[in-house]
């Protein structure tokens, strides 16, 4: 059965020419279009904001993506990863094919994309070999964890809670050791001894 949709591809630069023909193409043509993806050599957005110094006229093309709700917008240049959703868009990163890398924990990767009319699923496929335990742990978190947590909001919002509980409870016997041994020798579970904390 032949498909019966469209996914528009564009690839504009950074000039002010190139941002009014992707927003009139868009506008032209988007309403009979179910996907686009539009991209860039130099990042546009990032999760830490614009990434100013890379693309000029950033601000107008993120208004033109916004406008026409631009499915993805893919970059490299940045030899990193990062992935951020600014309403309706995903902008990905993905500059880890093989060059050294620009932050210090990052990681070698490739992403695959599947389209099909209804939705767009990602999985980043990740070099063989590990840099050390920063960096299996943040592979695990990208690759394992964060699209888990994606598809189920409201458990990530009830781990979170716990993490932070765990977190401010290790971090009260280290401000406060000597109240935890005190208290916990007080309940009578057993007598608290000076210098050593259960």
């Amino acid at each position: 059965m032949p498909f019966h949709w469209s996914v528009h591809f564009a690839c504009p630069c950074s000039t002010a020419e190139s941002i009014e023909f992707l927003d009139s193409t868009l506008a032209r043509h988007r309403e009979g279009m179910q996907k686009v993806f539009v991209f860039t050599h130099a990042p546009v957005f990032r999760s830490v904001g614009p990434a100013t110094g890379y693309f000029e006229n950033a601000q107008a093309f993120i208004d033109v993506v916004d406008r026409h709700k631009v499915d993805y917008v893919i970059s490299s240049h940045y030899h990193g990863y990062d992935r951020t959703k600014r309403k309706d868009t995903v902008y990905l990163v993905t500059g880890g094919g093989g060059a050294p890398l620009d932050e210090r924990d990052g990681f070698h990767h490739a992403i695959v994309l599947t389209v099909d009319r209804d939705s767009i699923s990602e999985r980043t496929v990740f070099a063989r070999h590990s840099t050390g335990v920063t960096s299996t742990l943040k592979h695990f978190a990208m690759a394992k964890l964060a699209p888990l947590l994606r598809k189920h909001p409201a458990p990530t919002v009830v781990v979170n809670f716990v993490i932070f509980g765990m977190f401010c409870a290790c971090l009260s016997h280290f401000i406060w050791p000597e109240r935890a041994v005190f208290e916990f020798g007080r309940r009578g579970e057993q007598p608290a001894r000076e210098g050593h904390i259960w």
